[in-house]
């Protein structure tokens, strides 16, 4: 719960830090396209990095999360394949 609020705090004050730096830094010296352009930039090289480098491999499901007697075939494929989308499940349950 600590890493949450935490997390929450630096991401509420980094906005009054970072808008007023963008707009001196960025808005000054190009376009608002370009300035988005760089932005978003900024958050590719951040972004992309961060989700290689950290985070865990796929999580097999525990023993217990199979399905029982009664559970229908969507609902049990739903479990064993938590990134089944809601089409995938329709198609097997007809």
């Amino acid at each position: 719960m600590r890493a949450l609020t935490a997390l929450t705090l630096v991401a509420g004050l980094s906005n009054t830090v970072f808008v007023p730096l963008t707009a001196l830094l960025l808005l000054q010296h190009l376009s608002w396209r370009s300035t988005y352009l760089a932005l978003g930039g900024v958050l590719v090289a951040v972004t992309i990095p961060l989700y290689a480098f950290a985070l865990r491999p796929r999580w097999e499901p525990s023993p217990s999360a199979a399905p029982t007697a009664g559970t229908s075939p969507a609902a049990s494929r739903l479990v064993q394949e938590p990134v089944a989308t809601v089409g995938a499940v329709v198609r097997s349950a007809q």
